[in-house]
């Protein structure tokens, strides 16, 4: 599918079906194979299996949407969200991909838990000597992407909820999730950046970039466990009067640690915590971010 540089090969981009005038649909399908990983590319490690996935969920999706053919077995609605959710998948495997490059690069040992991943390398200082600098690069690659194509997924979201808004609830708690991945991910690219660079002005403002993105990470992680992963009556006790858990976005950012911080101690205090495994990813999320902040003078 690629050449030596990590393109697509011509003849999986080549058009097979001219689109139907000059007011047509901007995603008509033109029949090349590879069409919708056309403004990914390069690929210089090879090509993602979900990456391909979502390459055929698009062209579904835009059959449907556009040419309105029906799909044999997927319901309309189940159809137009694959796009958005395949996205997603991509951009959390490359988030893994970059966490395990990583580790061997900075020759961490990893556990096999995806939410588990986050710490292992957290805390590594940025002039820490790396035992496979090739790994370093393609980890660079994989942050890169990872938050490229989660941005994406974004309005992929937003077109399926303006289809189908009964997923409103279902689909806003993945779209959260993804605004809090792009800069975790972005900062942790140049981070890495930067233990590539030479010591002095250059390797800062590669610091002075990642901690711009933890701190954002920071902030909409917090955001994430405040909105979806601290209950109703937690919530009446510590936020303000007359806001509620769906409207903790009226509450300025800068407010969030204490919040952040209160809530987990009141819910750590309690005998029952039914959220404990799925809050435990963002609050990794956190703590990967706080540490690395650390090192980078920010």
């Amino acid at each position: 599918m690629l050449d030596a540089r990590g393109i697509i090969l011509p003849e999986l981009l080549k058009p097979r079906y001219a689109p139907p005038g000059k007011t047509a649909n901007t995603e008509w399908a033109d029949g090349s194979e590879l069409q919708y990983l056309a403004p990914y590319q390069p690929f210089p490690y090879g090509i993602s299996a979900l990456a391909l996935g979502y390459n055929y969920q698009k062209r579904a999706q835009v059959l449907q949407d556009v040419s309105k053919q029906i799909h044999a077995n997927l319901s309309p609605m189940v159809l137009d969200s694959r796009p958005a959710l395949a996205l997603e998948a991509w951009s959390q495997d490359e988030s893994e991909r970059g966490r395990r490059l990583e580790a061997r690069a900075l020759n961490a040992a990893l556990p096999e838990e995806r939410h588990e991943m986050e710490l292992p390398t957290a805390n590594i200082a940025p002039d820490a000597p790396i035992t496979d600098r090739g790994a370093v690069v393609e980890a660079i690659d994989a942050y890169d992407c990872g938050a490229r194509v989660g941005r994406d997924s974004l309005p992929e979201f937003e077109r399926t909820l303006r289809n189908y808004p009964s997923n409103l609830q279902t689909y806003q708690g993945h779209m959260d999730t993804l605004r809090g991945q792009e800069p975790l991910m972005l900062g942790d690219r140049d981070y890495l950046k930067a233990m590539l660079a030479p010591a002095g002005p250059q390797r800062q403002a590669l610091l002075d970039s990642a901690a711009r993105h933890y701190r954002d990470s920071i902030d909409l992680n917090m955001y994430v466990v405040l909105r979806w992963y601290v209950n109703e009556e937690i919530a009446a006790v510590i936020f303000p009067r007359g806001i509620a858990r769906s409207d903790i976005s009226k509450i300025p950012p800068q407010q969030y640690p204490a919040l952040y911080d209160t809530a987990l101690k009141i819910i750590r205090a309690q005998r029952f915590d039914p959220d404990k495994d799925d809050r435990s990813e963002y609050e990794h999320y956190v703590q990967r971010a706080q540490m690395r902040l650390k090192h980078t003078g920010g």
